[in-house]
């Protein structure tokens, strides 16, 4: 199994993003600078972020502050400009104890400006209004202007804006004049500090910002715009555009100037140099897969580590293939069924649109399919994982057709279809008219014919899928039986009675199965259905420990009296060890402890 979360293994080849990222965030000509890494959510990230850090660090300059901030944890639990701002104080606070620099003066300035952060005295409702209407028009920093240059600028931006609404914001300004002072003083004593501590550069991250609010994105923007830029800082934002751009504008909906797209506008005067990271090609999906499966096989870790450094020495131009596994051309069968496997996946999640080149969609298919190979060898279940991810991908891309294949009344006509001899009746000749992924999904070279498809069903996991699969298996007259059950009716248990003599004791079994899930589905038993599920344990007694199991695993606020009341023909059957169990779990409730004796008291 991959751990689902950032990686500093760099299975795609992303060095090149890395290190122009690292370039800007150690470029101290162009701080204080703000990087926007954007991709979608699972396109790495976190984990480019996290390769910058460490290459940073393998530089070994000490005088480096890293700070890690995820807005989406401090949303609904505390003011995001609060905890950005208090995040990066405790970060320097750190830096200079460690290094034993903390001296009475750098303690005075990082306990001033930690006081000064509480957000209603820094930035009051009125001026982050105004402080907003700046940032979107691209004016600049609230702080550096004086009244007179304010009001042009508003003039310049904003034709639509009527005398009157002009002069209601002149007079927020004016009103929060002691706080903008205040706002100025955080910058100047900021960078002060920075300047005192001798740090080469402090690199804030700021990762899971498009999964907040719109009024959490803009406190984060604010805190780092008004309080927190200064010489050799440098804001890595994770995110992507889209949502960003879109939190913004619907924060923003009644903008005076119609033809201003404020997504666009606010995130450009935010973000200086957006890097963006590609959509991984058919060749990449393949090339993510096959380390993935490597890193699991390959027991070496320096075999492994050898080969990702021949993955970063490929030119755009040039797919990663087992040739670079070994210079002798001699590869290990375990690394060949790797490529073929990865090969194969990468072919068909290519076309499919919840993947859509996305690293972590990647890789939750292949925890997905290594799961399921878990489970099926706890229960002692031959699983193979070429032919299980040839379903899964199945399952993925088209999930009725999935149900289609494993349907074992459609057998016969999928082993046509596989040996290319489909008739005009076959249920599957329309799938293939209609669909060239499917047909492209059959020349993966694993044939289903000779597998018990059955298993590789059964470990999906999907209660309604098992259902469908256990009733699928059922014979004729079992299936008729099970129906006559299901309707909870007298004359369709009387139906069934007469036809479970002619019913194995294994459809017996997926029956009561069956029934149980049915009465369970609402927020009470269905006292009808489970009418029928007594009748069925009392025409089939060698079904009364499972089913004994199953009334105990009912919740007991599900039963009521009258739950109680139709146990009878399963009492009369058990034996007084079995009856005691029942009792016991009637124990707990008084008035279902009184109709369970009452109904004991009658067998008597």
């Amino acid at each position: 199994m991959w751990k689902d979360s950032e990686t500093n293994i760099d299975y795609l080849n992303f060095n090149y993003l890395v290190e122009v990222i690292t370039e800007l965030v150690t470029d101290n000509d162009i701080t204080p600078s703000t990087i926007g890494v954007y991709g979608d959510w699972g396109s790495g990230k976190s984990s480019i972020m996290k390769m910058v850090e460490e290459k940073i660090e393998s530089q070994k300059d000490k005088s480096v502050i890293f700070v890690h901030f995820n807005g989406w944890l401090f949303e609904g639990y505390e003011d995001a400009k609060t905890a950005l701002c208090g995040a990066i104080l405790d970060a320097v606070q750190e830096y200079v104890t460690i290094l034993g620099k903390f001296k009475g003066k750098l303690k005075s300035s990082i306990t001033s400006l930690k006081k000064k952060i509480d957000v209603n005295k820094l930035l009051g409702k009125g001026l982050k209004y105004s402080l907003d209407y700046f940032l979107t028009g691209g004016i600049g920093i609230l702080a550096d202007f004086t009244l007179g240059s304010i009001k042009d600028a508003i003039k310049a931006k904003a034709n639509s804006m009527s005398e009157k609404q002009l002069t209601e914001l002149l007079d927020l300004f004016k009103s929060e004049e002691s706080k903008r002072n205040e706002i100025a003083n955080f910058q100047k004593e900021f960078a002060k500090l920075i300047e005192d501590t001798k740090v080469n550069h402090m690199v804030v991250f700021i990762d899971e910002l498009d999964r907040c609010e719109p009024d959490t994105i803009l406190d984060i923007f604010a805190a780092m715009r008004l309080f927190l830029f200064a010489k050799n800082t440098s804001f890595v934002i994770g995110a992507d555009e889209r949502l960003i751009r879109f939190a913004i504008k619907t924060k923003y909906k009644e903008i005076p100037e119609n033809n201003l797209d404020i997504g666009k506008e606010y995130l450009e005067k935010m973000i200086q140099y957006p890097v963006n990271i590609p959509v991984l090609s058919n060749e990449e999906i393949e090339q993510y897969i096959a380390l993935m499966l490597l890193e699991k096989e390959l027991k070496n870790k320096e075999e492994f580590n050898r080969i990702l450094t021949q993955v970063r020495g490929l030119k755009p131009s040039e797919k990663f293939g087992i040739e670079h596994l070994s210079s002798n051309g001699k590869y290990s069968e375990k690394s060949k069924e790797c490529f073929d496997l990865a090969r194969q996946i990468a072919i068909s999640l290519s076309g499919i649109k919840m993947i859509n080149g996305n690293p972590r969609q990647c890789k939750r298919f292949l925890n997905t399919l290594y799961l399921r190979m878990a489970m099926a060898n706890s229960r002692g279940v031959e699983y193979d994982k070429n032919v299980a991810a040839k379903l899964m991908l199945l399952e993925y891309y088209k999930p009725e057709l999935y149900d289609k294949v494993v349907d074992p009344k459609n057998k016969e006509d999928f082993d046509e279809i596989e040996s290319n001899k489909v008739k005009d009746k076959n249920v599957f000749k329309a799938d293939l008219e209609s669909s060239t992924w499917f047909s492209e999904w059959l020349k993966i070279p694993f044939k289903l014919s000779n597998v018990n498809i059955g298993d590789y069903y059964y470990f999906s996991r999907k209660s309604s899928r098992l259902n469908m699969f256990l009733k699928s298996n059922l014979s004729p007259t079992a299936e008729k039986c099970y129906d006559f059950l299901k309707s909870g009716n007298a004359t369709g248990r009387n139906k069934a009675e007469a036809l479970l003599k002619e019913v194995s004791a294994e459809e017996s079994l997926s029956i009561l199965k069956l029934l149980s899930d049915d009465m369970n589905i609402g927020e009470q038993v269905d006292k009808r259905i489970f009418e029928s599920f007594i009748s069925l344990i009392t025409c089939r007694q060698e079904l009364k420990i499972e089913g004994l199991n199953i009334v105990k695993a009912i919740p007991l606020q599900k039963h009521d009296v009258a739950f109680v009341g139709k146990l009878t023909p399963l009492i009369d059957i058990l034996t007084d060890a079995e009856t005691s169990e029942l009792e016991g779990l009637y124990s707990q409730n008084e008035p279902l402890r009184k109709a369970f004796e009452a109904i004991c008291d009658l067998k008597k």
